[in-house]
């Protein structure tokens, strides 16, 4: 009993196992019927280099193609810390100022043996932090909307950067604060 795991029933694993095989056809049915080559216009195979007269027109396609992913990826980045900063604001706005102590609290029992638990709450020094974290994250998606250089990596660090802040001024477990600190300080290095 190792981390308090215990074997899942037979059933549970059935099910997990015929769900990996459903997942294995399906990526294998993708390969098969070229579906990237047909919907994206890319063969993973066949990398070329072609020197028809064609090849500007194609680069050409393929910058337009980067160009609308990239701001594709900013307007998801986008949306998603508006929900981000909402969700702030809501946990700010439904803070129950009259009763002390924590609020919206989630304890998990992770290693009973050490006394480890994922315990997240908010309580009134956490909350105007969680709440700045929201207006930074949704400030700092918007005012990089003229990145145009590896712009998927950027907002994934960032979105992870995000995660661990509000990990760490959510988390009442030492243990925790130190794991959503590393989580937070990796991504800031990159950036």
């Amino acid at each position: 009993r190792f981390f308090e795991l215990l074997p899942l029933p037979l059933g549970i694993n059935m099910f997990l196992l015929i769900l990996a095989a459903v997942w294995a056809m399906l990526l294998r049915a993708v390969w098969r019927g070229r579906w990237l080559e047909r919907f994206l216009g890319i063969d993973p195979l066949r990398p070329e280099i072609d020197f028809s007269p064609t090849a500007p027109k194609k680069s050409t396609l393929v910058m337009e193609q980067v160009r609308t992913m990239t701001q594709a990826i900013k307007q998801v980045s986008a949306v998603f810390s508006g929900l981000t900063l909402a969700l702030a604001l809501i946990v700010f706005c439904t803070y129950d100022t009259g009763r002390a102590g924590l609020q919206f609290a989630e304890r998990i029992p992770w290693v009973p043996s050490l006394g480890i638990s994922y315990f997240n709450a908010a309580d009134g020094f956490s909350l105007p932090m969680i709440l700045l974290t929201g207006i930074v994250f949704f400030t700092g998606v918007l005012s990089m909307r003229e990145l145009e250089h590896r712009v998927k990596e950027f907002y994934a660090l960032y979105f992870l950067l995000v995660t661990g802040v509000f990990g760490l001024f959510m988390s009442f477990d030492l243990f925790f604060i130190f794991i959503w600190y590393d989580v937070s300080l990796f991504p800031m290095y990159l950036l």
